[in-house]
């Protein structure tokens, strides 16, 4: 599977959500679409997303960090 992919699945589930969602809530959604998806690859391209600005991580409160696009 290449990278491109999971970027392009998190990209999509992030605006059809259209909510703030943490690493396992877009793994979790994911994993529906592409059931081979390991969660340390969701990990690191949530990561590369935010560092390229493409979509953005915040601390809700929560104690974890949750995504956006």
């Amino acid at each position: 599977m290449r990278t491109t992919t999971v970027n392009q699945f998190i990209l999509e589930t992030l605006l059809e959500n259209q909510s703030h969602l943490t690493a396992q809530q877009v793994y979790e959604r994911i994993r529906e679409r592409l059931p081979a998806v390991n969660p340390s690859t969701i990990y690191r391209a949530l990561e590369r997303l935010a560092h390229s600005g493409q979509i953005s991580v915040s601390d809700m409160g929560t104690g974890a960090a949750v995504y956006e696009t």
